[in-house]
Parts: structure tokens; sequence; C-alpha cells
């Protein structure tokens, strides 16, 4: 029997290539992991949430904290692949919310407009994304950029400025030419979607961006994107929590 709550999965990995070990850094005593599932916690629409991790540390934080948690192979090579396994484990739920660990300010009011939007659209998977506001932003590759076309549907992700403003030579200038957004580390699924994303192949483009959004759009998925204010990047770099401290209550 399926359930009417939607299953939120949090991926928390410990290693990461710019900051390991960065979900149990403490943002004014409670952990990054701890805040995001604090904001999820927020929502409006019923939902169960589970922390996902392949890592003993991250299970023990959470577990002392009363925060359900599953351990999850290690050899994932995405998010979106521990949120499946975690979803085989689960079968009771038609849709999946994947929110990711480093966005200990992601707006409750975004996760709304999201499953509100894709459900009953058409729709099989949906994503976030907010107006760039910042030059030095829209230069960091760290930073997701996307392009939508009018019907509200990703073209690509980059982590390059997209599109090129070919005619304009000042670089400070791009944002003032054009609305450009940055993607949002969310994303909603419905389960039998997840379950066959989970078993494609790795592809080129995913491998020459590192974004394995990529792969989806590669193999002719179509992903809806929802526009929401502008939201606090997540945490990427340890320098990053100097940077979002003073947002944090």
């Amino acid at each position: 029997m399926q359930s009417d709550e939607i299953l939120v999965v949090v991926p928390a990995r410990y290693e990461s290539s710019r900051f390991p070990g960065k979900m149990l850094v403490s943002l004014k005593g409670r952990s990054l992991i701890q805040r995001v599932v604090d904001q999820v916690a927020k929502v409006d629409f019923p939902c169960r949430i589970v922390v996902a991790t392949d890592d003993t540390r991250i299970f023990q934080h959470l577990h002392e904290q009363g925060i359900e948690v599953l351990m999850t192979r290690q050899e994932h090579e995405s998010g979106t692949d521990r949120c499946a396994e975690v979803a085989s484990m689960m079968p009771g739920y038609n849709w999946i919310l994947n929110v990711q660990g480093d966005e200990p300010l992601i707006d409750p009011d975004a996760l709304n407009k999201l499953v509100y939007s894709v459900k009953g659209s058409g729709f099989e998977i949906g994503t976030l994304c907010a107006l760039i506001t910042k030059t030095e932003e829209l230069w960091d590759d760290s930073k997701v950029k996307l392009v939508q076309n009018k019907s509200g549907e990703v073209m690509y992700f980059s982590r390059a400025a997209i599109p090129y403003q070919r005619d304009v030579n000042d670089r400070s200038d791009w944002l003032v030419n054009f609305p450009y957004r940055r993607h949002i580390g969310v994303y909603f699924f419905y389960r039998e979607t997840l379950m066959r994303l989970s078993q494609l192949n790795v592809t080129p483009l995913e491998t020459s961006e590192r974004l394995e959004q990529l792969r989806w759009l590669e193999n002719g998925y179509r992903i809806k994107v929802v526009n929401v204010a502008s939201q606090h990047p997540g945490i990427d770099r340890p320098e990053d929590v100097d940077a979002i401290l003073p947002f944090i209550d």
C-alpha cells in the first residue's frame, strides 16, 4: 500500500573533495546535517525524513539526536544513487524528495513550492533554482548554473556561466544583461523514475562537468525547474562556514 507521505532522503557522506567531514561541522551548536533536517521538518506536506549515510560517525551522531538515519553502501557515486537505495528499502512511497545535506538554510517554502508544482504537472523529476545576484557567484565553478525553456523545463546544467554573452566584453556586465540562475541541490522524483535513473550508465556530459543530472538529460528525461526566491548557498568549502554563520539562528 502506497503512503500519502513523501519520503525525504538527505544523503550525507563524510568524505568530500573540498571539505571532508563537513556534515558534522558545528553551526552555532548544531551540526550541518542537523540544521538541514531542522529546515526540512518545517515543510507543510506530510513526510518522513531519513538521512542516508555511509559513515558510522554520522550515523552515531544522528542516532544520538533521535534523527532517523540509515547506513547505505559506500560505493555510490552520487546522492541520487544513495537516495534510490533508501527508496528500495522503503517501497511504500510514490514520491521521493532528495535534499542535499549541505544546504543548512534551505527554505521550507521552496520545498513546498517544488512539491506542489511538480505533482500533477506531468513531470516526474523536479528541481529548484534562484537568480544569481553576485558576479563572483556566476564565475564560481562550485555553483552550478542552469538554463530553462519557456515551459519551465531544464535545457542544461553547467559549472560555467551559461549562456555565453559573445558581444559583452566586460564580464562584470553579464548579470545586467541576462537573468542567470543558480541550481539548488534539491530533486523531487516519482518513485519509478528514480529507480530507473539509478540504473543508467555514466554519460560523457556527466563525466565532463561532474554533474549527475546531465546523465538524465542525456538519456532524454525531462526536468521541471521551479524558480524560488534567492537562497543562501550551501557549504562546499571550509571558508563557506564563516560566510553562512551570520544567517544561522
